[in-house]
């Protein structure tokens, strides 16, 4: 029982960089372009790690999809980080078409997911404030999760 609990409160631990000044980085989109995390200050962000292989990550897309349609105009940017660098770029750009993402989808990998934002598992999301600090942090997917995180978009977007 006792370790139950350490374990439980181990699980609830923030993650280290909420607080804290987002990690700056430079990323290539599909078509070759580099995307700075920078180009997008001012803006909320929702920084999605992902995989076209994740079962999980595949069942969030059309979530993120509706958050960025609903919430684009008010200045919700969805990024989306590949992190599976064994995907091949062809992959990665069909599921990319097929499934008509809206958002930007730039290529990073484990290790930049590990070194730079402190993460193990996809998908893992960060949402970045308009000052650039990241406020929430979540691994995994959860459906009943969706309304908390829309409630600290909006919270965030109604924040000049």
């Amino acid at each position: 029982m006792l370790v139950c609990l350490i374990l439980v409160a181990g699980c609830s631990q923030p993650h280290p960089l909420v607080g804290q000044a987002a990690p700056g980085f430079s990323l290539d989109d599909l078509s070759g372009q580099k995307v700075s995390l920078a180009q997008f200050r001012g803006q909320v962000v929702l920084l999605n790690f992902w995989a076209v292989g994740c079962g999980p990550c595949r069942m969030e897309i059309p979530h993120l999809v509706t958050l960025h349609e609903k919430y684009g105009k008010d200045g919700l940017r969805v990024i989306g980080v590949n992190a599976w660098e064994y995907e091949p770029d062809a992959r990665v750009k069909d599921f990319v078409t097929k499934e008509k993402l809206p958002y930007t989808i730039l290529r990073g990998s484990r290790k930049f997911l590990g070194d730079t934002y402190k993460g193990k598992y996809i998908p893992h999301n960060f949402l970045i404030d308009r000052q650039g600090k990241v406020v929430w942090s979540e691994v995994g997917f959860d459906e009943s999760d969706l309304p908390a995180l829309e409630r600290r978009i909006e919270e965030l977007l109604a924040k000049s």
